[in-house]
Order: structure tokens, then C-alpha cells, then sequence
């Protein structure tokens, strides 16, 4: 689970994130499914994601239209490493989906990235994820945890990505403060119309 201009800009030149670790990262906005990237951040994306927590590729298109909305390739010493796709609206931005790619992952890329993301701006953030049923689960809020993301106990739907699907029961984190339930309701009748059903 993105008030003025964005104080960073995703342009279609990479650009150099300033150093957390040993490692490089640079980022690039993917402006439509033609780009020369989008084919490799596709294949991280449909790996990464259950299919109740992804678009297919026409919504991909679509949403790619929509100027709130923004898709950009992670890359480390050149390479592609994973894919973020956030929101930035007035008041607040909500990562959709992070994920870095398998072989990228367990080296700090994913910290590092969100460290950058999170200081760039000071917008509060809100991202969904999924109950702490499993141990992966359960991980996965730790790692936002130690980025300084609150996990909100409250009632939230996430609207299904297609038709034949349920709505799905997730928590939302964010940062830097914990949200209430009417914080949460106002994010939900605010923005879900734009981001899930658009």
C-alpha cells in the first residue's frame, strides 16, 4: 500500500541514487509496455505476484496512461533488479508493488532502494500486505518494520484485480506514523475507485 511537485523526478535516463551501501542502484520510469524494459520488469512482476495481487497485461496498459500512477525498473550496476509501481497523490503515496528479483535478493538492495524512496519526499507512504498467517508473511512486515512502516490492525479489503475474483483481506504499513481506521477509510474512498477499478 503517491500537494506539490514530486521533489524527485522519473525521467527516462536513469538516474543515480545516492549510495546507502557498496551498491549502485538506479531507477528509470517505464512510460508504456513498449519500453525496453517493460519486458524484463513484466517477467519480475508476474513472479513475484499471486494473481490476486496483479494486473494482466491490458489493465497493465491502461494504468500505465494514467499520470498518478508510476512504473520504474530498479537497476544495480547496470543490471535490471526488480520494479517498483506507486502511486504519488496529494497527500500521501502507496507503493502498489516492490519486489526485487530473485537472484538480487538477500543483499540489502530492497532496504537500500526504500531507504532512497522514503527520503526523497515527505509524503507519508501506504502499502498493503498480506496477514501474518505464514512465515514469509510474517517476515516480509519485519522487513518494513526495520524501515521505520507501522502494521495498522484494522478492517481492509483489498478490491480483486479481476472480475471472478474476491476481495482480499490484507493489513496496510505505513510510514512514518501508525494510521487509524478512519485514516484508512479515507485512503479507501479517496483513491481504490482510481487505483482498482480505472
Amino acid at each position: 500500500m503517491a500537494l506539490d511537485t514530486l521533489h524527485f523526478i522519473l525521467t527516462f535516463a536513469p538516474i543515480t541514487l545516492s549510495k546507502i551501501t557498496e551498491m549502485t542502484l538506479q531507477w528509470q520510469n517505464i512510460s508504456d509496455t513498449e519500453d525496453l524494459y517493460f519486458s524484463q520488469i513484466w517477467q519480475i512482476y508476474q513472479e513475484a505476484f499471486p494473481v490476486t495481487e496483479k494486473r494482466n497485461l491490458q489493465q497493465q496498459k491502461r494504468i500505465l496512461k494514467n499520470q498518478n500512477y508510476n512504473l520504474s525498473a530498479i537497476f544495480s550496476s547496470g543490471a535490471i533488479a526488480g520494479l517498483i509501481g506507486w502511486w504519488d497523490f496529494p497527500s500521501l503515496r502507496f507503493i502498489e508493488h516492490i519486489a526485487i528479483a530473485e537472484k538480487f535478493r538477500g543483499g540489502g538492495l530492497g532496504s537500500q532502494f526504500l531507504n532512497e524512496f522514503i527520503e526523497q519526499n515527505n509524503k507519508p507512504i501506504l502499502l498493503e500486505v498480506e496477514k501474518p498467517e505464514d512465515e514469509i508473511s510474517v517476515r516480509r512486515i519485519e522487513f518494513y518494520k526495520r524501515l521505520g512502516f507501522h502494521l495498522n490492525i484494522v478492517d481492509y479489503l483489498q478490491p480483486p484485480y479481476q472480475k471472478e475474483q474476491e476481495p482480499l483481506p490484507l493489513f496496510v504499513m505505513t510510514y512514518p506514523k501508525a494510521s487509524s481506521q478512519q485514516q484508512i477509510d479515507v485512503f479507501v474512498e479517496n483513491h481504490h475507485q482510481e487505483i482498482y477499478f480505472d
